[in-house]
């Protein structure tokens, strides 16, 4: 029984810490508002990135270069006002939208159809 409520005194103490605590997700969604910098990975093989810039983000993959614009909402990163280049290249490939998460202040995620699902690193 002692040991009960020691772990249950531990556990409010625990739980006490985290309240009194900043949001998890306030630093890294507030360093997500200012997104810049490069962030690179592998697609089939290839090297895959994406720049981001006041708005704008470059994405390089598979030998191409496009351009996009961005903002972010939380974690979520929102593109649109896609490039000719990489709209044709959506269109090709059936794909809608790209989709960005932001997983941590050094990493991210996108999605673009069947075609793209990985995690880029900062780099």
């Amino acid at each position: 029984m002692r040991s009960f409520v020691v772990s249950l005194s531990t556990f409010a103490t625990a739980l006490s810490l985290v309240s009194a605590t900043e949001d998890p997700c306030s630093q890294m969604c507030s360093d997500a508002a200012g997104l810049n910098g490069k962030y690179c990975g592998n697609l089939y093989g290839q090297d895959f990135s994406v720049d981001f810039e006041s708005g704008r983000a470059t994405l390089s993959v598979l030998g191409q270069t496009a351009g996009c614009d961005y903002e972010v909402d939380g974690t979520d990163i929102e593109f649109s006002n896609y490039d000719a280049i990489l709209q044709k290249l959506m269109d090709m490939f059936h794909i809608n939208k790209i989709q960005g998460t932001i997983v941590s202040p050094t990493e991210i995620h996108i999605k673009a159809g069947i075609l793209i699902d990985t995690t880029l690193t900062q780099c």
